[in-house]
């Protein structure tokens, strides 16, 4: 299954770093969530990112404050040239991990 998305790259900044991070909408969740099923084996689901011409897998992350979220890596940002605060357009293609 694929997305598509318009988040905003936000900054999470801490005493140990930061990190890049983006959240899903809400349209983009239900559709997360319909896909992972009622009873899922892992918090996470793995997915695959595309931004720009830039592809890598990670994991969709929930959070309890900010929703589900993945984070963008430094190679990432630096090829795409990703700064805190710009929308990006996104593809997310959820994998199926054994999740159902």
């Amino acid at each position: 299954m694929h997305l598509s998305i318009r988040p905003t790259v936000q900054l999470h900044e801490a005493s140990k770093g930061s990190w890049h991070y983006c959240v899903l909408s809400a349209a983009a969740t239900a559709e997360l969530l319909r896909f992972r099923g009622p009873k899922p084996r892992t918090r996470h689901t793995k997915a695959r990112i595309t931004i720009g011409d830039t592809t890598w897998q990670t994991n969709l992350i929930p959070d309890k404050d900010r929703g589900w979220l993945f984070v963008i890596k430094a190679v990432v940002r630096s090829a795409e040239g990703i700064e805190p605060g710009r929308r990006v357009a996104a593809t997310v293609e959820l994998l199926n991990d054994g999740v159902r």
